[in-house]
């Protein structure tokens, strides 16, 4: 499956130069979607993963069909402002600003670990996922995979996570 020919590229999005991968044309089609699912699911059962944390927003998607195929608990790492009660927050740099990830502080995550995202490019999500999960989790980055549909191997973010002693999958490469 060659995701390159079922993926959309925006020109011009979110800024003037850039082009923008929009995974939610795998969406449209119920058989590709599915296959996306099963490659992660293989993933995950390759790595014996105990429990899968999906990044806001498109992760969310194909992180709630894998876990919910597999029986693993599912975590949310969102953007501030939008989990209840107590969290743990970290601050990151994207490819075109800064932001910040949340987690609900009193939950019990066990690794191994599966990150789901959609699109790998600088590798600050991650890296703050990552960091996250080990400042408050004791979850080490041996512990921890990161899986994405798209790795952009024209940035750094590959390099960046692998470097920390993370295990980096993706699905598909441009």
């Amino acid at each position: 499956m060659d995701l390159k020919q079922i993926i959309r590229t925006v020109d011009n999005f979110p800024t003037p130069g850039v082009k923008f991968l929009d995974v939610t044309s795998i969406l449209e089609d119920p058989v590709v979607f599915r296959k996306t699912v099963k490659k992660f699911e293989k993933i995950a059962s390759k790595h014996n993963i105990e429990s899968i944390v999906a990044v806001d927003a498109r992760g969310f998607i194909w992180a709630g069909a894998v876990a919910a195929s597999l029986c693993i608990p599912l975590y949310l790492a969102r953007k501030p402002g939008k989990l209840p009660g107590a969290v743990v927050t970290k601050d990151y740099a994207t490819e075109y600003s800064t932001a910040s990830l949340s987690m609900i502080k009193n939950v019990s995550i066990r690794g191994p670990v599966l990150v789901i995202d959609d699109i790998l490019a600088t590798g600050g999500t991650l890296s703050a996922v990552g960091e996250l999960l080990r400042e408050h989790w004791a979850i080490e980055a041996a512990d921890q995979v990161h899986a994405v549909l798209v790795n952009l191997s024209f940035l750094p973010g590959y390099t960046k996570l692998t470097e920390q002693g993370y295990h980096v999958v993706a699905l598909d490469t441009y």
